[in-house]
């Protein structure tokens, strides 16, 4: 496998490939029932394990039934660096997080007033 290139919204976890682009958000879209707005937000606050395995199985490039995406996703966990469970599962996180950062740039502040209209 060629290395992922995030900028393109690539990635990868276990050795497989993740590609976020707009296929794939029309069916995360699909599978979740919500928007990407929604989706985005969501990736902020943080996700639910079948949350994370319904996002790693929309994004990896390679079919897997949820249960080998589980598998992997688990794998994954367990071999990350962290002493706590939660920080394991933080790093694994973030291997969606590159993608989706690289698909849609990286977060904007949105504090402060909005620019005065024309």
């Amino acid at each position: 496998m060629a290395a992922p290139n995030p900028l393109r919204g690539e990635g990868e976890i276990g050795g497989r490939k993740l590609v976020v682009d707009f296929n794939s958000l029309c069916a995360l879209e699909a599978v979740t029932g919500y928007k990407v707005p929604d989706l985005l937000a969501l990736a902020e606050t943080g996700l639910g394990f079948h949350e994370l395995r319904t996002w790693f199985g929309v994004f990896l490039v390679d079919d897997l039934s949820p249960k080998e995406v589980g598998d992997l996703v688990g794998a994954e966990i367990a071999a990350a660096d962290g002493e706590k469970f939660m920080d394991r599962m933080k790093v694994v996180q973030m291997k969606l997080s590159v993608p989706i950062e690289g698909f849609f740039g990286p977060p904007q502040e949105t504090g402060g007033d909005p620019p005065p209209a024309e």
